[in-house]
């Protein structure tokens, strides 16, 4: 579940997506600590993730936060997926969903340049997952 703020921003991002003729999906919000930990040990996990054939791929990570280093995990973040007849993809133009979820004042980690996720939308209103960690938020502002 996404805190109020944030959900009324990514149900904006999504209306304001189809307004621009792309159909996008929310695939995920808010994640419990085991979730993120899942995600974080792919690609050591021992399953081909991206079903190439190879296991166990540095290309397979998934993220680089543990249980409790995402934003997801306070839920002040979601991920987005392409939709295209009907059908999911990653295959779409993430500059311009990219650029409309900034004009509505989310961060997009397709800026990032350690590890870009290009899907990842998040408000963190200028909170450092430290703070969030810390319980240094106040929880009003995403109301």
């Amino acid at each position: 579940m996404l805190l109020p703020r944030v959900q009324r921003l990514a149900d904006a991002f999504v209306k304001a997506c189809a307004d621009q003729g792309i159909q996008v999906a929310i695939t995920e919000g808010y994640r419990d600590p085991a979730r993120q930990q899942r995600l974080y040990n792919q690609p050591y996990d021992g399953i081909d993730n991206d079903r190439d054939g190879r296991i166990d791929e540095s290309d397979e990570k998934v993220t680089q936060a543990k249980a409790g280093e995402s934003y997801h995990n306070y839920g002040v973040a979601f991920d987005i997926i392409f939709v295209v007849n009907g059908k999911r993809t990653y295959t779409g133009d993430w500059e311009k969903v990219g650029q409309i979820g900034e004009s509505l004042g989310l961060e997009w980690g397709g800026r990032w340049t350690k590890f870009r996720d290009r899907p990842h939308f998040q408000l963190s209103l200028g909170y450092s997952i430290s703070k969030f960690i810390r319980k240094e938020v106040d929880y009003s502002q995403f109301n």
